[in-house]
């Protein structure tokens, strides 16, 4: 009688569905993030290169142009 009980009982099934539902839930996010995960460090590279580099060339917009105008030559043209 135990035996009948314990399988007609549907106490269980909701904790199970919680279970692998939330399984499905990580195991998606997971995956999107080891997708986007090497553009997104690519990028934070390129934008940390730029960054670096504006630093290192005193960059500041009084100065912007001022070396392309003594050129002769500027940027709008």
């Amino acid at each position: 009688m135990r035996l009948k009980t314990f399988l007609g009982s549907d106490a269980g099934a909701v904790t199970v569905d919680w279970l692998v539902l939330t399984a499905a839930v990580f195991g998606l996010a997971t995956g999107v993030i080891f997708t986007f995960d090497q553009s997104v460090t690519g990028l934070a590279d390129a934008v940390d290169d730029t960054m670096v580099e504006i630093a290192d060339n005193d960059f500041s917009l009084e100065t912007f142009g001022q070396e392309d105008e003594a050129d002769g030559a500027s940027e709008l043209d």
